[in-house]
């Protein structure tokens, strides 16, 4: 089990190094623009909220991968509103979750391309 916000963004970056993104680091605590972990390519966002993640979220996300010509993906405790998975099919948003024993699992399809593909 992930015990803390800090503990999940380490595990989020571990994860994606291992899935092959490189130079994958956690953002210095603080204002970070709403990106947790960062790497070539690769923005990505950790929310450990009790309720779902809304489409706000994702959309605050796609707008700095754009600018960071940037993958986008986005980790939640507590999965996803129904529109904000529809929203980022469309927009390419990989959408990923923590299952209760640290599991990584996919909520879309971009998401089950990252975890059997990787980078």
């Amino acid at each position: 089990m992930i015990k803390g916000h800090a503990a999940a963004e380490e595990y989020v970056a571990d994860v994606l190094a291992a899935l092959g993104f490189r130079h994958v680091s956690r953002t210095p605590t603080g204002a970070d623009g709403g990106v947790d972990v960062t790497g070539d390519g690769l923005v990505a966002q950790v929310k450990m909220e009790a309720l779902p993640t809304g489409r706000d979220r994702l959309q605050a996300l796609f707008g700095v991968a754009t600018v960071e010509n940037a993958r986008a993906v986005f980790f939640s405790l507590s999965g996803y509103t129904a529109n904000a998975v529809a929203w980022a099919d469309r927009a390419g948003v990989a959408l990923l979750s923590f299952g209760y024993d640290g599991a990584i699992l996919a909520e879309n399809a971009e998401g089950r391309r990252i975890l059997s593909q990787g980078a």
